[in-house]
């Protein structure tokens, strides 16, 4: 068979025509009509009941003939088998000696087709629609996404997709609706009746049944499941010259599911073929041209590790299922759709000089790229009924920026692990306009979905310890926020990971022994057991133990086992396999809830949980079961924690001592410190890894280190006497000691000094304002601010970051700004305006307001413009004097020209207001009519635009100095309020966020063109904006973090 092929001809879905039955005799007529010729020996030209279904399939004369062989089996009676796995209705087809030859998937019997077969799927979709399909992919095009994938696979030589093509077939074993079936019936029926009567006249001119269009994949013979053929490695190990081929033909598989972004690919989708056979038999197989489609290619390595020089592998692979690819938009964070190949040994291993020789050259060229992939999947798209040439010009989009990815990976050595990790990438085609003519040359343009975080800091409550879990490889570590957990690099903080895919707030997470897993709990009793090893994070189970809020969390030292305690409705803990959630023991014994658990790290394996019945509970397995409970604290019991080596364990508790016990027995063996360990109550309690000393952290203020074979203190740290002082929780990972604050503040801690070696600061409330300000002494600084009245001042890599002293505001910071000259000032709910010093280390004036402050906006001249209740305030920073300017409406945003000689205020009179600053006086300019109360008004730095947007969340975009609008009911992408509104230096684009999670950046010079961020902040408002420069932009969120954008066009 030609494997090249490329030639898809465009079919139109109702252009068959079906020829008419003259007289019908015979009481037994199939419902189907002669669709082949009758005797094998006849042309299929010459057969004149043979519909025009598959004619056009000229290019490819063997793939002609299977669909022959297909046609005249059903005609024979022997009709497609429906496929009882999968959500579709897909058939296995056979030939007249009852031998399958191919897959046919009909396009209305897809998970979104009317006809689907499977109740399971119909139900899905009929109660749960929002939860149904995959939101980036188009609905009910698997069949063009199957015979798509086959177009790559052939025009890249890669060879490991069996041939796929669109097809009509019509079987009575089809699901077909039985209106149509009765119909056919009814008709075949009167017509036997009239024929009888009258002399053969008819009355209806009969069809039969309507042809089904669908994808047609030949089938492959002598294949396994890759999940079955990966066990089978873990106990039998290919030998060297095997295991290179397989690495081959697994890295075809890579760069085909990454170009077209397939969205289920796991080990059950793709197939391998293992063969051993001799030289002479190989020889006569190829000469006799026996093979198929995927075995065309010459990937045969002989054995030198075999006993004979003649015996060769035959190592294949065969990518099946690829009907849900071809993505309009890159998956959402909360649901990446991951490729499950990504954790295979395989895919740690740098691209090989064979694929980069095959595929690299090809994907170099965009001219290759565009003509023979874009133009090739847009002709076949367009075949469909309901094509539409926007949406199939965003899949390619995604498409390019994945070739694009993937050529760059190859450049650089990575390997396909390290490719997965890299930001999606949209490339769009640029035609007409500024950009060229649609027949000349077509340009490109990129954009970089690549957020940095800037994380925030543990969340904390007052009086309850938080939990820190450490990667047994001493990289990272754990904690969690929100409904985030953030995984932060021990040596380098700034590098960070966030996982968001808990709906409720989390409240613990640790990582398995082996470092493969992790394990993070929320408040809603979920238990989500997720990858470590990869940026994707996949989701390996989920199980709920009890519903109640899960507070901690332990692993047993073979990775099999959980136990968890919490405050349960039914019940406070629960032991139950990693793998497959079962109760492996009973966590019993306790009358209040648990806050901690651990289990012994070495075997004979025991349990041990702290509660809030001052009791230490001690349990023996598995399975598990209570074996006695020790009451020796007189407070809640805060934490408990086994050595490493699990010769001891170690409770703290409110009462501010720590006892150890053994660790087989659960006897009490002695207290440490006297009379108490500290003066108040213990959150925090971790050993370090010789099982000699121990690490508490008190709300006294203090962390001490213990030397448990005198019982006493060899190092105390002090962290001061403010109440957000207080130490909730620490850390112990090999050389790093780690305690938190009741301020999030995570503070490393010297082992032979009482002073911190490094503090990491920053936010664990939300963030409510940001800005950037520049000047000569002091570079380029990031500012944001939080509820909590705190304002942090960061680099721009997010590696320095320190806290705003001075008085600070005791309530949420609106908003802060900035200008060119450095001058940075807030304003907050505590109704004043505050004003940074020049070094930008604290406050150094604060200004009482007459009302509640909206906005701030500052000119080159330090002239401050405030609005607050129903008046514009002006601050001469050089005066220090404020002047307040009554308005007619009340205000809700205010912004100021580039020049510093306007203003633009917008109000809850569905109104913009321009002013013209003179002096100290405002003179009314202008007002734009809105549909709503505006919530945002912004100029651009070059004084070229401005724009608002009001709370129908209708963004309109002016040309200045005329106001002459540019976007009118264009720019309207946001699901609610729109929170914050900035442009970029430049003036060329301007960036939008708003409550619904999502971040738009509009072009001023091109406003059809918008990149849509969705799920910026994932499951969180987004709440504020500011730009570094022209390509880079931060976001800020109810989560917490800082997010930094990069967007070039």
């Amino acid at each position: 068979m030609n494997s090249n092929t490329g030639e898809h001809p465009v079919i139109n879905v109702n252009s068959y025509t079906l020829p008419d039955v003259c007289i019908v005799t015979s009481e037994n007529q199939p419902l189907l009509l002669p669709s082949t010729p009758t005797s094998p020996h006849m042309e299929i030209v010459d057969n004149p009941h043979l519909p025009p279904w598959n004619t056009n399939i000229t290019d490819d004369p063997e793939y002609a003939d299977v669909i022959r062989q297909a046609e005249r089996a059903i005609e024979g009676g022997i009709l497609p088998a429906r496929i009882a796995a999968g959500s579709s209705g897909s058939y296995f087809v056979r030939n007249l000696e009852v031998k399958t030859i191919g897959v046919f998937k009909p396009k209305d019997e897809e998970p979104y087709g009317r006809f689907n077969p499977k109740w399971t799927k119909w139900l899905h979709k009929t109660l749960c629609p929002c939860c149904f399909g995959r939101g980036c992919l188009v609905p009910n095009q698997g069949y063009l996404s199957e015979a798509g994938a086959s177009i790559i696979d052939a025009k890249l030589h890669l060879n490991i997709v069996p041939k796929t093509r669109v097809v009509r077939l019509a079987a009575d074993s089809f699901n077909y609706p039985a209106y149509q079936r009765h119909l056919m019936t009814a008709k075949r029926e009167i017509n036997e009746s009239v024929g009888r009567h009258m002399h053969g006249r008819r009355v209806f001119q009969l069809k039969g049944l309507h042809p089904k269009v669908g994808s047609f994949q030949l089938f492959v013979e002598n294949y396994v499941d890759a999940d079955v053929f990966l066990k089978q490695l873990e106990h039998d190990p290919l030998l060297q010259s095997a295991s290179i081929q397989f690495q081959r033909q697994f890295e075809r598989l890579v760069v085909l599911d990454y170009i077209i972004r397939n969205t289920d690919r796991n080990n059950g989708n793709w197939l391998v073929k293992y063969e051993v056979k001799k030289d002479n038999e190989r020889d006569m197989n190829e000469s006799d041209g026996e093979g198929d489609h995927i075995n065309n290619v010459p990937a045969t390595i002989t054995t030198d590790e075999t006993t004979s020089a003649q015996t060769t592998v035959d190592i294949r692979i065969a990518a099946i299922d690829n009907g849900l690819a071809f993505p309009f938009k890159h998956p959402d964070e909360w649901r990446t759709y991951p490729f499950h190949w990504a954790w295979l040994p395989q895919a740690k291993t740098p691209f090989s000089d064979e694929i980069k020789s095959l595929v690299l050259p090809l994907l170099s060229d965009m001219n290759f790229v565009q003509h023979e992939l874009c133009d090739e999947i847009q002709r076949l798209f367009s075949q469909d009924k309901n094509y539409d040439r926007r949406v199939v010009e965003r899949q390619l989009s995604v498409m390019r920026g994945q070739i694009l990815n993937l050529a760059q990976a190859m450049r650089d050595g990575k390997s396909p692990f390290q490719l997965v990790q890299m930001p999606g990438v949209i490339v769009e085609r640029l035609t007409g306009g500024a950009h060229g003519t649609a027949s000349g040359p077509k340009q490109f343009k990129q954009k970089f979905n690549d957020p940095s975080v800037f994380a925030s800091l543990p969340r904390t409550t007052r009086g309850q310890p938080i939990v820190l879990g450490a990667d047994p490889k001493g990289k990272t570590f754990l904690y969690t926020n929100g409904n985030s957990v953030f995984i932060r690099n021990i040596e380098d903080p700034s590098q960070c990971e966030v996982y968001t895919e808990h709906s409720t707030a989390v409240q613990c997470a640790k990582y398995s022994p082996s470092g493969s897993y992790i394990a993070s709990a929320d408040g809603h009793g979920k238990v989500r057991i997720w990858g470590a090893d990869n940026k994707e994070h996949i989701l390996k189970n989920e199980f709920q133990p009890f519903s109640g809020c899960i507070k901690d969390l332990a692993w047993t030292s073979d990775n099999q086992r959980i136990i968890v305690g919490g405050e349960g409705k039914e019940k406070f803990g629960h032991v139950f396999s990693a793998d497959a959630g079962n109760s492996v023991g009973e966590i019993s014994g306790m009358t209040k809830a648990i806050n901690s658990v651990d289990f012994k790290p070495t075997r004979p394996f025991r349990a041990i949980t702290g509660s809030e019945d001052n009791a230490v509970s001690f349990f023996e397995g598995p399975p598990f079961k209570w074996k006695t409970t020790m009451s020796d604290h007189e407070k809640f019991v805060h934490v408990v924690r086994y050595s490493p080596d699990g010769e001891k364990f170690a409770s703290g508790a409110a009462d501010g001592r720590v006892i150890l016990y053994d660790g087989k027995t659960g006897e009490r063996l002695s207290e440490l410190g006297s009379p108490t360990a500290h003066t108040g109550s213990i959150y925090g309690l971790c050993w370090d890894s010789t099982s000699r000393f121990i690490l508490t952290a008190s709300g006294d203020k203090t962390a001490k280190i213990w030397d448990i074979t005198t019982g006493s203190a060899i190092q105390t740290y002090t962290f001061g006497t403010d109440l957000k002082d207080q130490q909730i929780g620490c850390l112990w990972s090999g050389n790093h000691i780690l305690s938190v604050s009741l301020s999030g503040q995570i503070t490393y801690l010297d082992r032979d000094g009482n002073k911190p070696s490094r503090i990491i600061r920053g936010h664990n409330k939300s963030i409510t304002a940001l800005t950037v300000a520049r000047n000569e002494s002091q570079g380029t600084r990031i500012f944001s601010a939080s509820h909590d009245g705190l304002v942090v001042r960061w680099s721009i890599d997010g590696k320095e970051m320190n806290n705003i002293t001075g008085d600070c505001h005791t309530n949420q910071v609106q908003s802060l700004a900035s200008n060119s000259r450095g001058l940075v000032a807030s304003i907050g709910l505590d109704d004043t305006l505050r004003l940074l010093n020049s070094s930008w280390e604290s406050y150094d004036r604060m200004e009482k307001l007459a009302g509640q402050p909206r906005g701030i906006a500052i000119n080159d001249s330090n002239i401050i413009f405030i609005v607050c209740g129903s008046a514009v305030c002006m601050y001469r920073e050089q005066q220090g004097v404020l002047i307040t300017h009554p308005l007619p409406f009340e205000p809700t945003s205010i912004a100021v020209s580039p020049q510093g000689t306007q203003i633009a205020v917008g109000g809850k009179d569905n109104k913009t207001h321009i002013f013209t600053v003179d002096g100290t006086a405002l003179n009314g300019l202008r007002e734009l009519e809105q549909r709503d109360i505006v919530v945002r008004v912004a100029y651009s730095p070059d004084g070229r635009f401005f724009a608002s947007a009001d709370n129908m969340k209708n963004i309109t975009c002016y040309q200045l100095p005329n106001f002459e609008p540019m976007s009118r009911d264009m720019w309207r992408y946001h699901a609610a309020t729109v929170t914050d509104l900035a442009f970029s230096p430049d003036g060329k684009k301007l960036a939008s966020v708003a409550i619904d999670t999502h971040l738009m950046i509009y072009q001023t010079e091109n406003i059809t063109k918008v990149t849509q961020v969705k799920g910026a902040h994932p499951l969180n408002p987004v709440t504020c904006l500011t730009w570094l420069d022209n390509d880079t932009l931060l976001t800020g969120g109810n989560d917490c973090c800082l997010r930094k954008w990069t967007v070039k066009c």
